[in-house]
């Protein structure tokens, strides 16, 4: 890199280190340096790490073997930096810090090569940075920014892969990372598998595709191995709920997470990347994008008030009658495209460019997500959309040449919402990291002191997996195989939360007990003994918890325990004692 590049690198760096460095003494300072992290999500994956390096047991306890983590690498990668540096809760906030810089360090590196202009590239970073709300998801602690540089790297060298026949181990080597890293990578997977099979190599495709998911199968095996379903938990609560063949054709969403002001990005990004087709194939994509475009402002305008008070929490976007069946016409044509686009390069004999297939592979992952992938919590879900869109539309921008009006329009549209997002997710860390640590750290200080080796049912399974040696069973089921797969099943209830119980040994419960009524309810004589609640700083009406004796015979033991935890936990933990009474009654 020339002199010129690595000043301009510093740039964004330097900004996105200051910042961070700012949030790290702030967030220690308020939780007294015990939580850096805005979801508790990132202490599943640092407890299955623990047990995996102390124990060699890959699961949120020691005791048993649970397939929770939706990103076997980065749980991987977690538990080897344990291993060497010990137990440590800011492992995961340096990965992903490293992660951040890797992926500027990557986007210049290929502006470089592009030949995109200094102030160009060095503006795009800063945007990359805000936009993509790169410091959200470096205080979430979890994978995604891994993700976004693997993904970014497989859709550079895929031209050079598939069409000039260099880079093929690259691309393989990148792949098989990616594949046990997010799965919304499967789709680019896929996609180039496909782009390998058009151009004449299904040789290559069928290698390709076959190495790249060995690690996805691998890790399944051995997961079916210790009494687990072949995917992690989170997929068969979560993602692989009606998937029959007219589902994947014609899917008409009941709720959407579209908070979609990053879909918009990608809506205008390919009105200007698709300039080649015929006529007949471009139409198919400017009504596809029309569609998305007409749902996604109708979310956006009619969320746009409370988007910008509530902030993360607007990320719901219900669609009926009309704007489903808008939705579902503009994904299926999507499809249509995905298809038909590349078989009409090959019979005109035309040349895909590196423009053209990052472009494709992008809108072949943009269908996949719009399809299944998830919108909203820091948005981190469709964090990689929104860096890989503004990554590569420098390099568009320079093939289309000068911008039309309407192209201008059309990106300063895309950039209120985007800011406003940018800023939304920056005034949210401080109190989310705050209410982590109340909530979650704190109740896993209880557990550690008084339940170690003793079979509890939470919700709330992270920190306390993470700082306890309980017998955690989790009962919405990302934890616990036998919860998912009961659940994905359609026979969670009542029953089966006894037979848990027994099972698991479980002798006490603290779990908010309206999320389960739609199962039947918690068992009816479980006794209330407590209640459980910190302020609702941040994630409103999910900080009360109820505190239940599941083993009758433990209830003298668990309300001695909860008398005594006004004495150690801060004045913010509200723990009241109540007469021991059946949930059953409570709830009537």
């Amino acid at each position: 890199m020339g002199k010129r590049f690595l000043w301009g690198f510093s740039l964004p760096v330097s900004i996105y280190l200051a910042v961070s460095v700012w949030f790290i003494l702030k967030l220690a300072s308020l939780t007294h340096g015990h939580n850096f992290y805005t979801i508790d999500d990132a202490y599943i994956h640092m407890a299955i790490s623990k047990n995996f390096a102390l124990y060699g047991v890959y699961g949120i306890t020691k005791y048993y073997f649970s397939n929770a983590s939706s990103s076997p690498l980065w749980t991987f990668m977690i538990s080897g930096m344990f291993k060497i540096l010990g137990l440590k809760i800011w492992i995961p906030l340096l990965l992903a810090s490293a992660f951040a810089i890797l992926d500027i360090f990557l986007i210049y590196r290929i502006f470089k090569e592009r030949r995109v202009p200094l102030a160009v590239a060095s503006i795009t970073s800063l945007l990359l940075i805000f936009l993509t709300s790169m410091w959200g998801l470096t205080f979430t602690g979890l994978e995604h920014l891994l993700q976004i540089g693997l993904m970014l790297m497989i859709l550079y060298i895929s031209t050079d892969a598939i069409f000039k026949d260099r880079r093929f181990k690259h691309i393989v080597i990148l792949s098989a990372l990616a594949s046990i890293v997010r799965p919304e990578t499967w789709a680019l997977i896929v996609g180039v598998a496909f782009l390998f099979l058009i151009s004449g190599r299904w040789k290559k495709s069928i290698l390709y595709l076959g190495l790249s998911f060995l690690p996805v199968v691998a890790f399944g095996i051995w997961s079916v191995s210790h009494g687990n379903g072949f995917f992690p938990n989170t997929y068969y609560l979560k993602g692989m709920k009606g998937k029959g063949f007219t589902d994947l054709i014609f899917y008409v969403p009941k709720l959407t997470h579209i908070s979609a002001q990053a879909s918009l990005v990608l809506s205008v990004a390919y009105l200007l990347i698709f300039t080649r087709p015929r006529r007949s194939l471009r139409n198919f994509i400017i009504i596809s994008l029309v569609g998305f475009a007409i749902v996604l402002l109708l979310g956006m305008f009619n969320n746009l008030p409370a988007f910008i008070s509530g902030g993360i929490f607007v990320d719901r976007y219900y669609l009926t009658d009309l704007t489903a069946l808008v939705f579902a016409v503009a994904l299926l044509l999507s499809k249509i495209v995905a298809i038909l686009l590349p078989l009409d390069y090959k019979r005109r004999n035309l040349n895909w460019s590196a423009e053209d297939t990052m472009s494709y592979l992008l809108f072949i992952v943009l269908i996949a997500h719009f399809h299944r992938g998830g919108f909203g919590w820091f948005f981190r879900y469709e964090a990689y959309l929104i860096f890989l869109t503004i990554a590569i539309l420098p390099i568009l921008m320079r093939r289309v040449g000068v911008l039309s009006l309407w192209h201008r329009l059309g990106l300063l549209v895309i950039s209120i919402p985007l800011v406003i997002r940018g800023f939304t997710v920056l005034k949210d860390i401080v109190p989310a990291v705050q209410i982590t640590y109340l909530k979650n750290y704190n109740l896993a200080v209880f557990v550690k002191k008084h339940f170690n080796g003793i079979g509890i049912a939470l919700d709330d399974i992270g920190y306390v997996s993470f700082l306890s040696e309980a017998k955690v069973v989790d009962f919405v089921g990302l934890g616990t195989y036998d919860v998912a797969r009961a659940i994905y099943e359609g026979k969670f209830n009542t029953s089966t939360m006894r037979a848990l119980a027994k099972k698991y040994d479980i002798k006490l419960a603290i779990l908010r007990p309206s999320w389960y009524v739609k199962y039947g309810g918690l068992p009816g004589e479980w006794l209330v003994v407590g209640t459980w609640k910190v302020p609702d700083i941040y994630y409103p009406g999910s900080n009360f918890l109820t505190v239940m004796a599941v083993d009758s015979n433990y209830t003298d033991t668990l309300i001695r325990y909860l008398q005594e935890a006004s004495s150690y936990l801060p004045p913010e933990v509200d723990i009241r004692i109540l007469p021991p009474t059946p949930l059953g009654k409570l709830m009537r």
